[in-house]
C-alpha cells in the first residue's frame, strides 16, 4: 500500500516538473509542439496512473479501517471470553490443591 502512495505522489511530482516548464515554454515549430503534446499525454497519463493508484489505496484503507472497527468490536468479548478462563483456572488449581 504505501508503494502505490509513494507512487502516486511520485508521479504528481514528475507531472509538476514535466508539464511546467513544457507549457510555458513556447512552442514554434511543428516539431515543437508535437514535443510538448507528447509530453502533455504522458503527464496525463502518470496523472491517470496516480489517481488510479490513489483510488486503490483509499478503498483498502476503507476496508482495513472496517476490519479494524470489528476487531475492536469483538475485543471486549474476547478480553471478558479470557477473564473467565483464568478465573476458571484459578479456582480448578485451587481445588487441586485443597484435594491435595
Amino acid at each position: 500500500m504505501r508503494h502505490h502512495l509513494t507512487a502516486a505522489c511520485s508521479v504528481l511530482l514528475l507531472a509538476a516538473v514535466v508539464a511546467a516548464p513544457g507549457l510555458s515554454a513556447a512552442a514554434t515549430t511543428p516539431g515543437d509542439r508535437d514535443e510538448v503534446e507528447e509530453r502533455q499525454g504522458q503527464v496525463e497519463q502518470g496523472l491517470q496512473s496516480a489517481r488510479d493508484d490513489l483510488t486503490h489505496v483509499s478503498a483498502e484503507l476503507a476496508a482495513a479501517s472496517d476490519r479494524l472497527a470489528g476487531l475492536q468490536a469483538q475485543q471486549p468479548g474476547a478480553r471478558a471470553a479470557v477473564d473467565q478462563a483464568q478465573a476458571e483456572a484459578s479456582a480448578a488449581r485451587q481445588r487441586d490443591a485443597e484435594l491435595a
